[in-house]
C-alpha cells in the first residue's frame, strides 16, 4: 500500500476510535434533570424592628404587647397596581406552582385579618402600611407564646384578591413571623459580662456583670433604657415606651413645639411686634 494512503486510513482509524470514545463518555454522563424549579415570588415583606437610628427591618420579632407594627414591601411584578396582606394563626407555606395557585384565589383558613397595603413603588421601591394588632390579638400576652405569619399577594384591578374584584399579579411574599409573648426578665446565663457589647441584642450588662433584658421608660421627651441608653424624641413627646411620630394637639409635642393641622409637631409660629 502507497505510504500516504497507509498514513490516511491511520489518521481516519483515530479519529474514528476518538469519536467512539467521546460518544462513550457522554453516554455514562447522568442525565440532567428537566423538572423545572418551583415559581419564585418577586414580592419581598418586612416588618419594623426599632426605630430611628436603631431602625431595621427583618422577617422575625417578638412582641409583648399587641401594638400597631410597620410593614413595607415591594414587588416586582408588572401588572401589580395594588396589594392586600393577611394575618394567618397558622403556618402558610406556598412552596409549589399549584398550591400557590390556588391559594392565591381561595379563601385559605386560619386567616384572621386582612387589608389593603396600598399601590407599589415603582421600580420595586419600598411602600409602608401598618396592621394593629390589638383588633385581632389578646390584650395581654398569652400563657404561652403566640406566633402569627403576615403575608402579602400583589394584585391587579380593585378590590381584594378572591373570586370577584382584584386578580392576583403574582406569588405572595414570604410570610413574616410575629412571636406574641410576655415580657422576660430572665437573665441570660454568660459566665460574666464586663459590656453591653457581651450581651445578645435586647440585653445589657448590669453592675453584677450579668446579662438582662432591658427594660424601657418615658420620661418626657426622652426614652430610657436601663442600659443607659436614651433615645430623644423631641419635637414630640413619648409614650408607652416609644417616641410619637405625630400629634393630635399641643400636649403631645415638647415645649415649645407646637402641633400643626398636618398632625405635626413645629416650631411656634412667630409673634407679630
Amino acid at each position: 500500500m502507497c505510504p500516504i494512503v497507509q498514513v490516511a486510513f491511520s489518521v481516519l482509524l483515530i479519529c474514528v476510535e476518538i469519536g467512539s470514545v467521546s460518544s462513550s463518555m457522554q453516554i455514562k454522563k447522568p442525565n440532567a434533570s428537566t423538572t423545572p424549579a418551583p415559581p419564585a415570588t418577586k414580592t419581598k415583606l418586612e416588618v419594623k424592628q426599632f426605630s430611628n437610628e436603631f431602625e431595621q427591618w427583618v422577617k422575625t420579632i417578638t412582641i409583648t404587647s399587641a401594638d400597631k407594627l410597620t410593614f413595607r414591601w415591594s414587588t416586582q411584578e408588572n401588572a401589580a397596581n395594588g396589594g392586600v396582606w393577611k394575618v394567618s394563626d397558622k403556618p402558610v407555606y406556598f412552596g409549589g406552582s399549584t398550591i400557590a395557585a390556588a391559594a392565591l384565589q381561595q379563601p385559605l383558613p386560619h386567616v384572621i385579618s386582612s387589608g389593603n397595603a396600598g399601590k407599589p413603588g415603582a421600580n420595586g421601591t419600598f411602600l409602608t402600611f401598618e396592621i394593629n394588632f390589638a383588633l385581632f390579638a389578646p390584650k395581654n400576652p398569652p400563657p404561652t407564646p403566640h406566633t402569627y405569619w403576615i403575608f402579602l399577594t400583589p394584585t391587579s384591578g380593585a378590590g381584594r384578591v378572591g373570586p370577584v374584584g382584584a386578580q392576583a399579579a403574582g406569588l405572595p411574599s414570604i410570610p413574616v413571623k410575629i412571636i406574641y409573648r410576655k415580657p422576660s426578665s430572665e437573665t441570660v446565663h454568660f459566665p460574666e459580662c464586663f459590656g453591653n457589647t457581651q450581651c445578645s441584642i435586647g440585653y445589657y450588662c448590669t453592675q453584677s456583670n450579668e446579662c438582662k433584658v432591658v427594660g424601657y421608660v418615658c420620661d418626657g421627651h426622652v426614652v430610657k433604657g436601663s442600659d443607659g441608653s436614651i433615645y430623644e424624641c423631641s419635637p414630640y413627646l413619648c409614650q408607652a415606651s416609644q417616641c410619637l411620630k405625630t400629634c393630635a394637639s399641643v400636649d403631645d409635642c415638647n415645649h415649645p413645639f407646637v402641633c400643626n393641622q398636618k398632625n405635626h409637631c413645629v416650631a411656634p409660629p412667630p409673634k407679630n411686634n
